[in-house]
């Protein structure tokens, strides 16, 4: 799988999760918002998920905020999400 696959599947595994354990409505859509739109980006997102400016240009894409940013980040880094 791929970076931006491997995102997608995270992301809804969260929100998955968060709908699961009764988190609040807002969250779990959030979640399931951000898969979507990794899913509809046609490039890779490697490149910009490692970039020193990486947060700022992963927010500059519609649908990620700033704690999505540091999770794909982390993704980027190390190959997975605490």
């Amino acid at each position: 799988m791929g970076f931006n696959a491997d995102a997608v599947a995270a992301f809804e595994e969260f929100a998955a999760l968060l709908e699961l354990t009764g988190a609040n409505a807002f969250r779990v859509n959030a979640h399931a918002k951000i898969a979507r739109t990794i899913e509809a980006e046609a490039s890779d997102l490697t490149p910009i998920a490692t970039a020193d400016d990486a947060k700022k240009r992963l927010t500059a894409i519609d649908g990620i905020g700033a704690s999505s940013a540091d999770k794909l980040i982390e993704l980027a880094a190390t190959g997975r999400i605490e």
